[in-house]
């Protein structure tokens, strides 16, 4: 039977840092440059949350990095808006 999100976020909390790499690898194919823990354990499960709801995020030159689709062009909307003032 499939885990749910919950029990894998769960499963993941529970891992060390070693196990945490290992993950990493595994979901993004590459290795972290990072061994913070919480760092890890919050990328890896963002991931997952984004899989799971099928939503992805644009990283282009004119967005701060990782913002929902949706997000990045509602604010180029209001920066637009604000700049007429």
């Amino acid at each position: 039977m499939k885990k749910t999100l919950r029990e894998r976020i769960a499963a993941l909390a529970a891992m060390n840092v070693p196990a945490l790499r290992e993950e990493h690898r595994k979901v993004f194919g590459k290795e972290p440059v990072s061994s913070h823990r919480q760092f890890l354990f919050r990328k890896i499960a963002w991931r997952w949350q984004a899989d799971d709801e099928g939503r992805y995020f644009v990283i282009d030159a004119n967005s701060t990095p990782w913002r929902p689709v949706e997000t990045r062009e509602r604010i180029a909307f209001q920066r637009a808006a604000w700049s007429r003032l």
